[in-house]
């Protein structure tokens, strides 16, 4: 009994003793700090590791940076930057009630969140607490795999989709945690509640209605059906078109007021998406040919939720065939799909590697990340006051400093 005793008292002394190391690095370089944390819990969740408080330490400091960084940034108007306007409907609804903010925002779940934050008076406080419940659900969604949740990070953040998400398209941000939500966690009789949650945070959700059978299948789509999906959406592309544009100069204000946002597009601007798109579709199809024997006899669960996101992506990805001369609708729903493809594509590492193989992957993966995560922040336009290589080297303190300003 004394020594079981003791094997205890030093375990919870060495994660003391961690935990007061990380607090205290982070406290001085907050954004390296968790840099470095991230490529480290990349490698050490290769092995399937489930430890909930490091992920949590992990997370932890992850929001607490990354969420101050991202609410400081600024509101200067262009085209690009749509905080300015989310500044005004802060500003308006302290001004007006919540009859008139449905009578005009019917999305009642992002727009009734920033109503009942437009009461908090500090406006850098107000988009602080809006990433933190948004990402907190996102986080949420990987719960049951919580491994997979460090390499996704790194992925996600590398990319333009994070910034521009969080910081950019915010109404969007809490859409789309609630739809990850939904693909990946939730079960039971009030699953499709996030879905709910989802459509009217961002009605643009409504248009992957779709996975929701996706998601009742429990084997996984077969080849030819998955082709035949893909191109039979693809052939109907023009005739969705044609419908959109003539709903789009429908007599109802809330839609004639957002149909210029989805119609006035310059094409050029969205080659590059579309070529992404193509791609991930291809790397997507060919990854049934891929044996995952080994996997299925490891980790049913893992395999399991391979296969709803294979399925869930496929439906994902036909839609997406439909709205392809839409190029601004293409757009808009495209990161929906490439972030859940991202979430794929880890998945598959652990399906498809054993495990010396999965550490050596995530090894040279997660540090090439790291500087990859580090350069984007560092050089992003508005963020962090337009100062945003501060970030490097100012502590915890004078990061709040500005917050609370």
């Amino acid at each position: 009994m004394s020594s079981s005793m003791a094997v205890f008292d030093r375990t919870l002394l060495s994660k003391s003793m961690l935990i007061a190391l990380c607090l205290l690095v982070f406290s001085f370089y907050p954004f390296i700090t968790v840099l470095l944390l991230s490529a480290l819990l990349s490698i050490y969740s290769a092995r399937e590791n489930d430890a909930k408080w490091v992920y949590g330490i992990f997370v932890t400091c992850f929001l607490l940076v990354v969420g101050a960084y991202i609410s400081l940034k600024t509101g200067a108007p262009d085209d690009g930057n749509d905080k300015l306007q989310y500044l005004l409907y802060v500003d308006s609804f302290r001004n007006n009630g919540f009859v008139e903010l449905l009578l005009n925002h019917p999305e009642v779940v992002s727009f009734g969140l920033l109503y009942l934050l437009s009461f908090v008076s500090n406006d850098n406080l107000v988009f602080l607490i809006y990433f933190l419940l948004a990402f907190s659900v996102l986080y949420k969604s990987f719960e049951r795999f919580l491994y997979l949740f460090p390499l996704f990070m790194l992925i996600f953040a590398s990319t333009t989709f994070f910034l521009n998400l969080y910081g950019n398209l915010i109404r969007q941000s809490l859409a789309f945690s609630f739809l990850l939500f939904f693909v990946i966690a939730a079960q039971g009789r009030f699953k499709y509640c996030s879905y709910v949650l989802a459509v009217f945070s961002h009605f643009s959700t409504l248009v992957f209605f779709p996975i929701v059978f996706a998601m009742k299948r429990e084997g996984i789509l077969s080849l030819k059906f998955s082709l035949a999906l893909l191109c039979s959406a693809f052939l109907l592309s023009p005739l969705i078109t044609q419908v959109f544009i003539a709903f789009a100069d429908s007599s109802i204000d809330i839609v004639s007021n957002k149909s210029d946002i989805y119609t006035e597009w310059d094409y050029s601007s969205s080659v590059s998406p579309i070529r992404v798109f193509l791609l991930t579709v291809i790397i997507l199809v060919f990854s049934r040919y891929i044996p995952n024997a080994y996997s299925m006899k490891r980790n049913v669960e893992l395999s399991m939720l391979y296969v709803r996101l294979y399925n869930v992506l496929i439906v994902m990805a036909a839609v997406l065939f439909l709205f392809l001369s839409l190029d601004k609708v293409f757009e808009r729903l495209f990161f929906n799909y490439y972030i859940i493809w991202m979430v794929f594509v880890v998945c598959c590492m652990f399906v498809f590697l054993k495990i010396n193989m999965r550490v050596i992957c995530f090894c040279l993966l997660s540090f090439v990340l790291m500087f990859l995560v580090g350069l984007r922040f560092v050089n992003a336009d508005w963020f962090y006051e337009n100062n945003a290589s501060a970030i490097l080297f100012d502590n915890i303190f004078e990061v709040y400093f500005g917050v609370f300003q």
